[in-house]
């Protein structure tokens, strides 16, 4: 019997793009962790996407392939949006009041946006990725004959591939990725602040922890009881703080336990 998918995992970094088989093709329980074919995209991932994608051999086994697409820096961004009154209800203002804060920290490429909605009186969150490498991606895709699945950032995966363990009113989500560390924080289950810290040449994400820490504490009105981390990088060697606890990677493609 013939699968009708054959589901693979592009992750888009700083510096790489990484291909991750589909979970009936790999050997090893753990090998969604890392995956097993990347290479430097030298600014330009959707060429070497395309040619990952040309490496690939049909399987025999499904009907077609397709792809789930996830964006870490710099290609998508988190924003926290303030309530503001006269844009409730509108999804197309606040999209352009996400692009107007998002510009105000130097994102001056074209953006996609989707914000979350939320209760009235409510900050909202947003997720922004670069429209121009979303339109080569799915460029990219239809001619290799495969079929995209979803498109996400590093954030708002793991939020959602987490979303039972995060159901704490309070808590802070840290994002280690290779050239950024990004956290979100979660206040009287209310959206905060999101802060991203660029590591700079030989800073180690654990160096940086406490800096996006730093960063967001104004926005904390009570610090968060709980805290919680994901991320694409080697969790062993990240120090972490002792009370933080590890999600897993946002790149399992089975629902966490």
């Amino acid at each position: 019997m013939l699968w009708q998918w054959n589901e693979y995992v592009a992750l888009i970094d700083a510096e790489h793009v990484a291909l991750s088989a589909p979970p009936q093709t790999r050997q090893r329980k753990d090998a969604d962790l890392q995956p097993p074919v990347r290479c430097r995209h030298e600014g330009n991932p959707a060429a070497a996407l395309a040619t990952l994608l040309q490496g690939v051999q049909p399987s025999l086994l499904a009907k077609r392939q397709r792809l789930q697409v996830l964006l870490g820096y710099p290609w998508a961004s988190s924003v926290v949006l303030p309530w503001q009154p006269g844009l409730a209800g509108n999804d197309a203002s606040w999209s352009g009041y996400a692009q107007g804060l998002l510009r105000e920290q130097g994102f001056e490429s074209p953006l996609r946006v989707r914000v979350e909605r939320a209760g009235f009186g409510q900050a909202r969150l947003a997720f922004a990725a670069d429209a121009a490498l979303l339109d080569g991606i799915a460029a990219q895709i239809v001619e290799a004959g495969w079929y995209l699945s979803g498109c996400r950032d590093l954030m708002s995966a793991t939020l959602l591939r987490y979303r039972r363990q995060l159901m704490a009113a309070d808590y802070t989500l840290t994002i280690v990725e290779p050239g950024a560390v990004t956290t979100l924080v979660r206040s009287e289950r209310e959206w905060r602040d999101v802060a991203t810290l660029v590591l700079a040449d030989g800073q180690s994400a654990s160096e940086a922890l406490g800096a996006t820490e730093l960063l967001t504490q104004q926005a904390q009105q009570t610090p968060p009881a709980n805290r919680y981390w994901s991320g694409t990088v080697d969790a062993a060697a990240v120090s972490m703080q002792a009370d933080a606890i590890w999600l897993g990677s946002p790149l399992l493609q089975k629902e966490a336990a």
